[in-house]
């Protein structure tokens, strides 16, 4: 068994400094144009980012090889913990979040999409910054790695492995065969979606800097908006778009790709698809008949219920109104949609629609082979056949996901914090999701919970988007022996 290569981890983690640096250059010109003289802290933060990233991937590049399976998962947790503190230094060079550990709390927030906030008031900061606060989500959406492998001519050989450490369930191989290749075309329709929502909001009245900015926050499902109120007293026609692109946010991107080669038979036919629209619907009609009394309008409520519900879902958190004073079973509905989430291979976060698609085939197979002894019927989704072994799999990934959220909330309760407020903080951060209820509601925000536990959620949140297994694949012991 090969010894792990340390400079393997280096070289990338560069490499996605560097990139990170060059994305952060454009808030440079966004400072200048908007006259707000932050120059000098915002070029001091990417001369760092540059001046790391730079010796980490030059220093290492003649020491480098293939990258292995072992590798790929120091590689993962490492690259997402690093990029989001060289993420949190405009932050503190700026003073716009002096504290390093609610600066860091914000970055890691928005490179993992989750979209939670210590900020009260985010209006009061520097376009530079909510500029950058946006662009955190784009480049975190579709995953760091992801773009490095699309970049990075090196890493090819390993560009499966990262891929697969990332969380990022994408079945590459109904694309293209070569990896570079799938993350070329990835990146290609997660920017054609942003360029066309950005368009669509520019046009219905959102500012140019407003509809890029809640673009990026939609399409990478992170929740980041420019305004206190988030999406609330935006117009109806806003609500719906945003909606909409945030139900193809949380849809698999493999579609995507499907529906621009004009494949719709073989969308209309995935049967994951069906299940979160599905989803959506009952969710939205369940939310809207327990809510329909507080109007005398349905559609308001009917619109309401759509975006909440496909914020929750699709796990990009944004808010059109205070659903903590919503009626029980509306409450009820949201809190149970945070353990659902959206497709797999999507930018959305949580347990996945599709696990649960796993699980209600192999239960129906139960029972009918209860009812028919002598009929021998495998579970089947989209025409494959599900092993033992996968739904195996799937029911363990579903409990550790579960007992994950658990162990959290009691951490969290050690720290002082109550039970509503600490269950529904890990429930959120490790879906991906943004706001929860209690004292992190979508009007509120993080800033009053201790630091240890900002700590803790910062953990979660890099837990939840590596999908629990690699990270803790990368503290047990047996990784090391290996």
């Amino acid at each position: 068994m090969r010894v792990i290569n340390i400079f393997n981890i280096i070289n990338v983690i560069g490499a996605c400094i560097l990139l990170e640096s060059l994305f952060f250059a454009f808030t440079l010109p966004v400072s200048v144009y908007f006259h707000e003289h932050l120059l000098m802290p915002l070029a001091m933060s990417l001369l760092v980012m540059v001046l790391v990233g730079g010796v980490m991937y030059l220093g290492s590049r003649k020491r480098k090889q293939s990258i292995s399976r072992r590798e790929s998962f120091y590689i993962a947790f490492w690259a997402w913990l690093i990029i989001s503190l060289m993420g949190a230094l405009p932050y503190i060079f700026t003073s716009t979040i002096p504290k390093w550990y609610n600066a860091f709390f914000e970055s890691v927030s928005g490179f993992t999409t989750t979209g939670s906030s210590i900020l009260a008031d985010i209006e009061a900061l520097p376009k530079s910054i909510l500029f950058w606060r946006s662009l955190t989500h784009w480049i975190g959406g579709l995953g760091i790695l992801v773009l490095v492998v699309a970049v990075v001519s090196f890493v090819q050989s390993g560009g499966n492995r990262l891929m697969f450490s990332e969380g990022n369930m994408i079945e590459s191989e109904k694309l293209k065969p070569r990896i570079t290749q799938v993350a070329h075309r990835l990146w290609f329709i997660y920017l054609g979606l942003t360029l066309l929502e950005t368009l669509l909001l520019y046009w219905e009245g959102l500012s140019l800097f407003e509809a890029f900015c809640h673009s990026c926050s939609t399409i990478a499902t992170g929740g980041f908006s420019t305004r206190n109120a988030s999406i609330a007293n935006m117009s109806g026609a806003i609500q719906y778009t945003i909606a909409i692109f945030m139900i193809l946010a949380g849809m698999n991107f493999v579609l995507h790709y499907k529906l621009v080669k004009l494949k719709f038979r073989e969308v209309g036919r995935n049967v994951e698809l069906k299940y979160y629209l599905a989803v959506i619907l009952g969710a939205t009609l369940i939310i809207t008949l327990a809510q329909r009394h507080a109007s005398v309008s349905v559609e308001p409520v009917f619109r309401s219920a759509l975006f909440q519900v496909t914020s929750i879902l699709s796990a990009t958190g944004f808010a059109s109104e205070d659903y903590l004073h919503w009626l029980p079973a509306a409450r009820f509905t949201i809190f149970m949609l945070m353990l659902i989430g959206a497709c797999v291979g999507s930018t959305g976060g949580g347990i996945k629609i599709k696990r649960y698609v796993v699980v209600v085939e192999a239960v129906k197979r139960y029972v009918v082979s209860l009812l028919h002894p002598n009929v021998i019927q495998k579970p089947q989704v989209d025409d494959i056949t599900i092993s033992h072994e996968s739904i195996q799999k799937t029911g363990s990934f579903i409990t550790l996901y579960l007992l994950t959220i658990v162990f959290g909330t009691v951490v969290l309760m050690l720290d002082k914090l109550d039970a509503a407020t600490a269950l529904s903080a890990v429930t959120t951060t490790l879906a991906g999701i943004g706001p929860g209820f209690g004292k992190v509601g979508p009007m509120d925000n993080f800033m009053l919970l201790p630091v240890f536990s900002k700590l803790y959620l910062c953990f979660n949140m890099i837990v939840g988007r590596l999908e629990i297994l690699p990270v803790l694949i990368l503290f047990h012991p047996a990784i090391r022996k290996a």
